[in-house]
């Protein structure tokens, strides 16, 4: 795995395309309108963007916040199993095997949240 990161003088479309000449691989980004010409299959939200935005709910003291905090607590388990991976304290198989637990986790967090956090 390779991470490319450039700091170009303007966010832009333009910006985007200059830099993406020639890539062709995945792409872990924020919400920016600019790279929705990457095809969807190599697109990824990155996790620590989506953590802060469930962070938000929790943040407004609302009904949302019991929600949130079960979305905050399954983020960082998914992202905690990354850094065992990465650190070698589990192989592939386990993280593939908590990656499925946390699609379930996460499914069901997002019906919650859908539902009003109930």
């Amino acid at each position: 795995m390779i991470a490319v990161f450039r700091i170009d003088r303007n966010r832009s479309k333009a910006a985007w395309q200059r830099f993406r000449s020639g890539f062709a691989g995945i792409l872990c980004t924020d919400r920016y309108a600019a790279y929705a010409d990457h095809p969807i299959s190599l697109r990824q939200l990155c996790w620590a963007l989506l953590k802060c935005d469930i962070q938000a709910l929790v943040d407004t003291g609302s009904a949302a916040v019991r929600v949130g905090r079960w979305g905050i607590r399954s983020v960082t388990r998914l992202i905690g199993a990354w850094r065992d991976f990465k650190d070698l304290k589990i192989d592939r198989l386990d993280l593939s095997l908590k990656g499925l637990r946390f699609r379930s986790d996460f499914g069901r967090w997002l019906a919650a949240a859908a539902r009003g956090g109930s």
